[in-house]
């Protein structure tokens, strides 16, 4: 006679691996709630403490648990990816996306993590062609990713108001940063 061990929940597996998830999950009432809504907080978790693999494995373990996998999932495990510097695989989060569809949230996050000034580029344009509503924070983002590459950081910089858009103390500290280690932040002040 074999004996069924039961197996924990993927999500309850995903808590184990963070530090005091004893705590966290009797916090979030002990198991009270569907399975989706705790691996959901388990990624949101993930990403706070930047443990971007323990993020992916929960979101792996929605295909094997057959749960539905939401926008939320997914823009959990880019910002996590951005938390841990692994900007390639927020990329590729954002870029496998199949039947979802990548709100700003999605390439906000992504443009943050990104550390290859193409690749900014790149998401600009796919937020463009896809008419996503572009935020203040889209073009902070994209600045701030633009880190030594100081004529690319004033020329978003000086898109702002044609989208309509307002620059705001982020935008000019992405723009003062970008233009430091170049030393052109004369360049930087001149222009604002």
């Amino acid at each position: 006679v074999q004996s069924r061990k039961r197996t924990q929940p993927f999500w309850l597996q995903a808590w184990q691996l963070l530090p005091m998830w004893e705590e966290a999950f009797s916090f979030l009432g002990g198991g009270q709630g569907s399975q989706c809504s705790l691996a959901t907080r388990a990624i949101a978790t993930c990403a706070k403490i930047t443990q971007w693999g323990n993020a992916l494995q929960v979101l792996e373990g929605f295909d094997v648990n057959a749960l539905q996998v939401n926008l939320v999932h997914c823009n959990a495990a880019i910002s996590a990816c951005d938390k841990g510097h692994r900007w390639i695989t927020a990329f590729q989060i954002l870029t496998g996306l199949d039947k979802l569809q990548p709100d700003i949230i999605s390439f906000n996050t992504c443009m943050s993590a990104c550390k290859a000034w193409h690749m900014v580029l790149e998401l600009l344009a796919e937020v463009n062609r896809r008419n996503v509503q572009m935020q203040t924070i889209t073009y902070n983002a994209a600045i701030s990713s633009a880190y030594a590459v100081w004529c690319g950081a004033l020329m978003l910089f000086a898109r702002l108001p044609g989208q309509q858009l307002r620059s705001s103390i982020v935008s000019y500290g992405a723009v003062t940063r970008s233009c430091d280690p170049d030393g052109q932040w004369k360049a930087a002040v001149d222009f604002m």
